[in-house]
């Protein structure tokens, strides 16, 4: 009797071992292209997040987003209802930007805050006719979906590019 293993623990063993390394190499082999998967480090340091569950009603919030004032704020069911009936322009499902509502989310608008005459810093106001973002220095006036409604500003406001990742956080594409 032979005190070694026995051909077939043997080869049990060598057959483990094979699929061990085997294994090992193909992680190896593909932990680049998972890595390629994921947004390099200048994109996450790039990346603006923002908490807006801390926005009450009928307030907005002036945010720093890469060194431009971007305004946040919330839109009442009413003030909603008078902008799609107000919208005379073409709308196309594919690009919110082009809704009478201009956002993702209906109750929630964000624009970029500057006046499209002499890049001042826009703001909320709220007159007889209800609330709207008004131009201190040209007198501007803006709907609350950014689009101009009188004043000298020959375009409407920019929307930047965000999205929502939960009910209380908005991200903010590089501007």
């Amino acid at each position: 009797m032979s005190d070694g293993p026995t051909p077939q623990r043997r080869r049990d063993l060598l057959t483990r071992t094979a699929l061990a390394l085997t294994a090992g190499a193909a992680a190896v082999a593909l932990w680049p292209l998972l890595l390629a998967t994921t947004p390099d480090a200048e994109t996450r340091a790039r990346r603006r997040l923002f908490n807006i569950s801390v926005l009450p009603d009928d307030s907005s919030m002036l945010l720093d987003v890469d060194g431009k004032p971007v305004l946040v704020f919330r839109r009442s069911q009413e003030e909603l209802a008078a902008l799609e009936a107000s919208h005379t322009g073409k709308t196309t499902a594919s690009d919110w930007r082009n809704t009478p509502r201009r956002s993702p989310r209906a109750e929630i608008m964000a624009c970029i805050a500057k006046c499209t005459v002499d890049q001042c810093v826009v703001v909320m106001n709220t007159g007889t006719q209800g609330r709207f973002l008004i131009c201190p220095c040209c007198a501007s006036r803006f709907d609350l979906s950014a689009r101009r409604l009188s004043g000298p500003a020959p375009a409407d406001l920019a929307v930047p590019d965000y999205r929502f990742i939960s009910a209380g956080e908005i991200e903010f594409a590089p501007i």
